[in-house]
């Protein structure tokens, strides 16, 4: 990674902050503002007309954009996350949490 793309990167994680701290405990409402705030700051990156955004550097910035979002969707649509958002409760019962169903 080129030490131009992280100052820009920072923000992202300041975003995911603040999902976590008001929408922490819904899945639907974090991502929502997560999805709208990086794209808000997305357009706002293109506005800005930088100069240190051009070329390579604006390609790596649109693959470490897409590789946090595609984080975040993966951690927070996971079943086990999910149930748990649902009921407070384990995906399994603690005293049968099965192995992988390809193993006999």
């Amino acid at each position: 990674m080129s030490p131009k793309v992280i100052p820009y990167l920072e923000p992202l994680e300041d975003i995911e902050a603040r999902a976590r701290k008001n929408f922490g405990d819904c899945t639907g409402l974090y991502l929502h503002y997560i999805i709208r705030e990086f794209s808000r700051y997305w357009r706002g990156l293109q506005k800005r007309e930088d100069p240190f955004l051009a070329g390579k550097v604006w390609d790596q910035l649109n693959f470490y954009f897409d590789q946090k979002l595609r984080e975040i969707a993966t951690i927070r649509l996971e079943m086990e996350w999910l149930i748990f958002e649902y009921d407070n409760e384990q995906l399994f019962d603690p005293e049968h949490e099965p192995g992988p169903f390809w193993r006999t």
